[in-house]
């Protein structure tokens, strides 16, 4: 009950500030200032304080109209925002091409230590043990390496 009357009072008060008055006056060197308290001797103006909020977002509307909405949104892009896009857009490619390299490099070493080594082993994830893996499963997982080299390596 404490907490609620307390709650209360500070939701009271904190709406009280909300609609403080602030004034707004030039002294004799010509500058301006702002203050809570109206000062004395002074000619001063009230400053209407405003707060913006955002639009609320209508999520009840159907796929359709949405399609439509990113339609018109792209429509109404101006030049600064299309640069920007291209940008984040080629930025993008460019850490996909560089991830890709890294992947590439990895995959190619992981062919040659299967092409050159007989005896394979590999951590089980389960148990976290060593298993050794039979010339089926080494097979099995060259064709994967080249698979992977194939698609990382393009140009």
């Amino acid at each position: 009950m404490k907490y609620l009357l307390l709650f209360t009072f500070l939701l009271a008060y904190n709406l009280s500030d909300a609609k403080q008055k602030f004034y707004k006056w030039t002294d004799a060197d010509g500058n301006t200032h702002y203050s809570e308290k109206k000062p004395q001797q002074q000619k001063t103006s009230e400053v209407n304080v405003s707060t913006s909020y955002s639009q609320p977002v209508n999520y009840s509307k159907n796929d359709s109209s949405q399609e439509e909405d990113q339609t018109t949104d792209e429509e109404e892009k101006t030049a600064e925002q299309k640069a920007i896009d291209e940008y984040n857009k080629t930025e993008k490619e460019k850490v996909l091409a560089k991830q890709n390299k890294e992947n590439c490099k990895i995959a190619k070493k992981n062919l040659a230590t299967l092409q050159q080594t007989v005896r394979v082993r590999k951590i089980n994830p389960a148990t976290g043990e060593y298993i050794r893996l039979d010339d089926t499963q080494r097979v099995k997982m060259m064709k994967t390496a080249k698979k992977s080299i194939k698609e990382l390596c393009r140009k």
